[in-house]
């Protein structure tokens, strides 16, 4: 298969990404995961694994507890979603021997090569079980989920870091016996999937607990959380570690935000249960790999002249956190903002948080399925003091303020964000 032919065979797969409203339980059948592990030889039986589950700063804490390994001179898988350019930045090898994520969007992704060789060894036993009608058809994340761990095992890392994709109970990463089980602050989202309360939210992200022999550690929670959370380590007799907030004043974070120091401070108590499992892990690896850590997207600067900054926030609270981080950094300052939405997101919140830092406006749309058309009047009535504008694509919204002397914010989506990456970056 070449480059373009492997993406048109993992097209053939359901992508539920491209389409959480039509999206529900009924769509997923683990079974079929496990029954193509054990056709497999179930590889994942010999790795660590540290997963990792929640709402917010799932992906912050995997790569910076992935970059901290690595330069404790470990070999780590790390496997996250969604991703920003292409789905081989899904599955990752960080190694200090090997190419650092910096020198290049994700070098340390899985080579074409690897990906080939994966695919063609997981494809037969994929097609020998489309013929069983109790398993049902099989989605892109279920099959890339076994694919990035059939490469790990063949990498043969000391580690894996399992960043979970929907929810917990039901995730395709949820069929993995983890040794540690973390779980990242929670608050509302898919409720059409995962439930429309954060109690129901909570007792499906909290599925990832499920054995006695699991060290489990958590960031702060808000109290009804906190109270699923713990309810369920009763159940497996399991005294969890919650994250205290650690000082990074001697530092300087790669990350930027109050939250990051949070989700740092989660790392922090991940790396300590790893000392405990054995591993070998000064204090310095951990500044080091706080300091160097690559996740692109998160406060991003991509541009001084004049700056042009890139986030993610696609809620409520992530949007409030973005707000305070820009407050902190440019306390006496506005930016043009250009926003963007996904279907299953309330841009309305979004809008509202917004407002304090936005001198201008730019509503645009992400080159995605999931991107929302959302009503121009309802920006205008929001941004009521601020010239509000509008563009049918990402790159006219570029083109529309490539010419701006002040700053540039762009998020609402992390489609939109890292289409607007693409493009700045070429």
């Amino acid at each position: 298969m070449s480059f373009h032919e492997i993406d048109q065979y993992l097209n053939t797969f359901i992508n539920h990404e491209n389409s959480l409203n039509e999206f529900s339980e009924k769509d997923i059948n683990l079974n079929r995961v496990c029954a193509l592990l054990q056709l497999l030889g179930n590889p994942q039986d010999n790795l660590f694994i540290v997963h990792v589950a929640g709402s917010k700063g799932k992906g912050s804490i995997c790569a910076m507890t992935a970059s901290i390994l690595k330069e404790a001179g470990y070999r780590v898988g790390l496997y996250t979603s969604p991703h920003l350019n292409h789905h081989s930045e899904r599955i990752r090898v960080l190694d200090k021997k090997g190419l650092c994520a910096s020198e290049g969007i994700f070098a340390d992704a899985i080579s074409f090569e690897d990906l080939l060789g994966v695919l063609e060894k997981i494809k037969p036993h994929i097609e020998s079980l489309l013929t069983k009608e109790d398993l049902g058809p099989y989605s892109f994340f279920e099959i890339y989920t076994v694919a990035a761990i059939v490469y790990f095992s063949q990498q043969k890392v000391d580690c894996v870091i399992l960043e979970a994709g929907l929810g917990g109970r039901l995730d395709a990463t949820n069929v993995f016996d983890s040794q540690i089980a973390v779980v990242t602050p929670i608050s509302l989202e898919h409720i059409n999937v995962l439930g429309s309360t954060i109690e129901k939210i909570a007792r499906e992200k909290a599925a990832i607990i499920k054995s006695k022999n699991q060290k489990v550690v958590f960031s702060p929670q808000e109290e009804v959380v906190k109270n699923v959370l713990e309810e369920r380590c009763r159940l497996f007799d399991i005294h969890p570690i919650w994250a205290q907030a650690e000082d990074f004043s001697a530092i300087s974070l790669a990350l930027k935000g109050a939250h990051q120091n949070q989700n740092a401070s989660v790392s922090v108590a991940i790396v300590k249960v790893l000392r405990e499992k054995g591993f070998t892990i000064q204090s310095l690896d951990v500044c080091k790999g706080l300091e160097s850590v690559y996740w692109p997207v998160r406060f991003e600067k991509i541009k001084s002249h004049p700056e042009f900054i890139l986030d993610g926030a696609h809620n409520r609270s992530s949007t409030r956190e973005l707000v305070k981080t820009f407050k902190k950094y440019y306390p006496d300052r506005q930016a043009t903002v250009v926003l963007g939405f996904s279907s299953d997101k309330d841009g309305r919140s979004i809008c509202e948080e917004l407002k304090p830092i936005a001198k201008k406006v730019v509503l645009t749309k992400a080159n995605h399925p999931r991107a929302k058309e959302i009503e121009m009047k309802l920006v205008e009535d929001i941004f009521s003091n601020v010239l509000c504008l509008q563009t049918k694509s990402v790159a006219q919204a570029l083109s529309l303020i490539k010419e701006e002397k002040d700053m540039v914010l762009v998020t609402g989506s992390m489609f939109v964000a890292s289409e607007m990456r693409r493009l700045c970056l070429n």
